[in-house]
Order: C-alpha cells, then structure tokens, then sequence
C-alpha cells in the first residue's frame, strides 16, 4: 500500500460526520474526494469545510498546510485512484454491504477501505468484498472532531497488523488522537483527549 500525495483519501457521506472527516484529512495536508449522492449534501459539506477548516489545521502538530477537495455523485469516479476510503453511510447494514463491493470493485488493489461505523463490526460489510481485500478493511470510528478528537480503530478479523501503525501516524499527523481496540466489538468505550493516558 503507497500513499503518495498525489493520491487522494476518499469520505463517503457528507452528512455531519462525514464533513468533519473530510476537514480532518484536509487539516493533515491531504487531497480528499467527497462523495454523496446528493448535490445538496455535498453543497453543504463544502459550506461547512470552508468556513471550518481553520479549526481543525490548529490541531494539526505542524500547522501544515491544508489539502484540496473535490465532490462527487458517483462512487467509481470518486475512488479510481484512492489510497484510503472512509465509510461514512447511514447506519444501515445492507447499504454499508453494498457500498463496500462497489469500493472494492473500483478502488485500486492497495486501497485501505474504513468504515465509520461503531454499530456494526466491518466483517459484517464483508460479504461482497473480494477475500484478498479484506487484509486492507477495518472500522475507524470518529465522533465529533474537532470538538472529540479521539479515533478509534478495530480490526475485521483479518486486517493487516501494519495498518494500525501506518493509521496512527496519519491520524496523528492530522491531529487527532487514535486508539486501537484490542478486540472486536459493536460498540465503542469512548475516551476523551483530556485523560493523562493520550498525554
């Protein structure tokens, strides 16, 4: 898996999660593509990234400078040459199954594919994901930025070790505070930033 600048991190759902992600990755420095099938959604996450972005890049460690969007209306478009795809659909599980193959089917091979999800385990999203995919999926649950800046990351059963690693950096680097579960679970212990623990 390479995550060269030119590649983009991709937010699917530009609901009130779903911008806010986006913010985080723009703050980190990346190239991120939004995708929703409504014109109006997207219209309204530009609004909010636009007028928001100064809060989330003074989280970032070095004050970097910010990223650029683009909206989509179309999956295949949004994702043809991601790195990293963040789930951020509505809490339903046979639309979270179907928007994984369709990643799956037109992301490239190395693509990292997250779900936001903390009502269901991301195995669950699993059963029209091809199986060599499914090394590169796990679940990556943000709840609040700015305001929560904790990140918590879980396995699928069969994610690569090496991605926790890689994911933290990046998470980091964009100013949040990642957590790895040590197990599976639906469901989530929500930490806050302010515990000496993320010191």
């Amino acid at each position: 898996m390479s995550q060269p600048s030119s590649r983009p991190v991709v937010v699917l759902g530009a609901g009130v999660l779903g911008r806010r992600i986006a913010s985080v990755f723009l703050a980190g420095g990346y190239n991120v593509h939004i995708r929703d099938p409504s014109s109006q959604a997207l219209s309204d996450a530009s609004s909010y990234i636009n007028s928001h972005l100064q809060e989330f890049t003074a989280l970032t460690p070095s004050q970097r400078t910010g990223g650029t969007y683009k909206t989509f209306t179309e999956i295949p478009a949004a994702v043809t040459d991601a790195w990293l795809v963040v789930e951020a659909v509505p809490e339903k599980l046979p639309l979270k199954i179907s928007t994984f193959a369709e990643v799956d089917r037109n992301a490239p091979a190395d693509c990292i594919i997250a779900s936001n999800s903390s009502s269901f385990k991301s195995r669950h999203m699993l059963d029209e994901v091809k199986p060599e995919r499914r090394e590169m999926v796990l679940n990556m649950h943000f709840t609040m930025p700015p305001a929560i800046r904790t990140v918590e990351l879980m396995t699928d059963g069969e994610t690569s070790p090496k991605l926790f690693n890689l994911l933290t950096g990046v998470l980091r680097d964009c100013g949040m505070i990642p957590v790895t579960a040590r197990r599976e679970s639906t469901g989530y212990v929500l930490f806050f930033s302010s515990l000496p623990f993320f010191a």
